[in-house]
């Protein structure tokens, strides 16, 4: 019979505590990712630093669409509770808003890394599912807080 770490709990743990509240710091990091590449200035090192920013917001999109996933799979119950939470409801819409952040950041900044094809590859995949979910959550938060 195996036993369980400590470290082995860890993980289920923190997949009970994940709200879509943390989407929100993707989508203030894309912001400040894509405000860098647009500023209408010259400031040495601002190219590099709108990269680095728009790398973390990209990893950290994937890391937390993979988070949740993990979080309704084993916590199903939380998760649907956060839909009916009238605070934490509302940070569903933050999800894809933070993939349209990613996404516009990677015509803006990403196509330099990764290719101007890849970078319209993923900006029409996350524009998608972004607008998707936009409509989706903008029309079925404001029902479940009213019914």
């Amino acid at each position: 019979m195996a036993t369980v770490s400590p470290d082995d709990r860890a993980v289920p743990e923190i997949l009970g505590r994940l709200g879509p509240n943390w989407f929100a710091s993707v989508m203030g990091t894309g912001i400040v990712a894509t405000a860098a590449a647009t500023l209408p200035v010259h400031v040495p090192g601002l190219r590099v630093f709108a990269e680095v920013v728009w790398v973390f917001a990209a990893v950290l999109i994937a890391v937390l669409v993979v988070a949740v996933g993990g979080h309704w799979l084993r916590h199903p119950t939380v998760a649907r509770s956060h839909a009916r939470n009238p605070q934490m409801a509302h940070f569903y819409g933050a999800a894809p808003m933070a993939l349209l952040t990613v996404g516009v950041g990677s015509l803006l900044v990403g196509r330099d890394l990764v290719g101007e094809r890849i970078a319209v590859d993923l900006d029409w995949v996350l524009w998608t599912a972004g607008t998707a979910g936009g409509l989706f959550t903008a029309v079925s938060i404001p029902y479940l807080m009213f019914t």
